[in-house]
């Protein structure tokens, strides 16, 4: 449902034509003197008032009310909820982040490593632009918390309200990559032959650090091409093959006049 916060003026300086009421209710409901004076009124005091002189006892609230409307008009209210379809780039990620009680044993610095994790994590989600994110908790056993999704304001209050406790207490690193693989399972990275464990350590010959480093070297590479990644599995360093494809076009809002 919309409320008044989803209107928008297009002139909101038009809203000062609505001063011009307050003079005319003003002149309006100021006291008049009669216009005929008359000793005795005993001789008209049967005589109900007209019609027309009744209505024109709300003339003057007529007036106000259709100055103010005209200022509101001139103002150009406008409300809509529209979408538009836009052509835009990216890639698929799948995040597994490990919530077992091992990550709240130590700290770094003056927050344990779950914390740590996290504001590493939506830091770099707020950094994205058209890459579809999914989210994957891990300890004994893994769950995926959402699928690839743009909606980064849902992937982060995900993540901020990741805790321990959530599935039973272990550290099974492989089966949380292999949800997040799964999760990817139609991408590019699964038909390129990326296996569950697989660390990419480079893009076209170019060394990757940090996730943000993958998805700008993948971004940049365009869509339809090949590119070389560099792999390490089971301790020893590989090369694959894999096609960045065109992602589907995004949906974004506008707002529309009413």
């Amino acid at each position: 449902m919309m409320g008044l916060e989803d209107i928008e003026l297009t002139a909101p300086y038009a809203l000062l034509l609505g001063l011009a009421a307050i003079p005319v209710a003003l002149a309006a409901w100021r006291p008049r003197r009669d216009a005929v004076v008359i000793a005795h009124a005993g001789g008209v005091a049967h005589l109900r008032p007209t019609v027309r002189v009744r209505a024109l006892r709300w003339l003057p609230g007529v007036r106000v009310v259709a100055i103010v409307l005209l200022a509101v008009g001139a103002a150009g209210p406008r409300i809509g909820d529209a979408r538009a379809i836009v052509p835009a780039e990216g890639i698929d990620i799948a995040l597994a982040i490990d919530s077992s009680s091992s990550m709240t044993a130590s700290r770094l610095g003056d927050k344990d490593r779950l914390e740590a994790t996290k504001e590493v994590v939506r830091e770099f989600i707020r950094g994205l632009e058209n890459d579809r994110v999914g989210i994957v908790s891990f300890a004994e056993t893994a769950i995926s918390l959402s699928p690839p999704t743009l909606d980064y304001a849902a992937l982060d209050q995900i993540v901020e309200s990741l805790r321990t406790g959530l599935l039973p207490d272990g550290t099974a690193i492989g089966l949380g990559i292999a949800e997040a693989v799964n999760m990817l399972r139609d991408s590019p990275a699964a038909r390129a032959g990326l296996k569950a464990g697989d660390v990419i350590t480079s893009v076209n010959g170019r060394s990757v650090g940090e996730p943000r480093d993958v998805v700008r070297e993948l971004r940049d590479a365009g869509q339809d091409e090949s590119v070389e990644l560099g792999v390490m599995r089971d301790r020893q360093t590989l090369t694959l093959k894999a096609q960045v494809e065109p992602r589907r076009p995004a949906a974004r809002r506008y707002t529309r006049p009413a």
